[in-house]
């Protein structure tokens, strides 16, 4: 992940106290998206891989169309962005990524 530049939008996976903490770093254009189930829950995408991507599909295709080349997606499951990577080969990020590269 690159460094944060003023302009970059961020779209999140939670709707909870994130998207303060998000408000903090200035520049950045904040999405708070309501989506169900990722498909993955732990390890179940692990143990039905097509239920699982079936799911991701149903729940998360409209979001994916809508993400751009430079946008950066926030999911605060480990699962999650495994999923948004086997699924979509999109490196969804951690919220500590996100400060970490607003501050170098």
């Amino acid at each position: 992940m690159k460094k944060l530049t003023s302009g970059i939008k961020i779209t999140l996976t939670d709707n909870n106290n994130l998207k303060n903490a998000i408000n903090l770093i200035p520049g950045v254009e904040l999405e708070v998206i309501k989506t169900g189930c990722c498909g993955m829950a732990g390890d179940f995408g692990y143990k039905e891989p097509k239920i699982s991507e079936t799911i991701a599909h149903q729940s998360l295709d409209e979001l994916m169309k809508k993400i751009k080349k430079n946008d950066i997606l926030i999911s605060t499951g480990v699962s999650c962005r495994k999923q948004f990577l086997d699924v979509y080969s999109y490196n969804a990020k951690h919220l500590p990524q996100l400060f970490y590269n607003s501050i170098i």
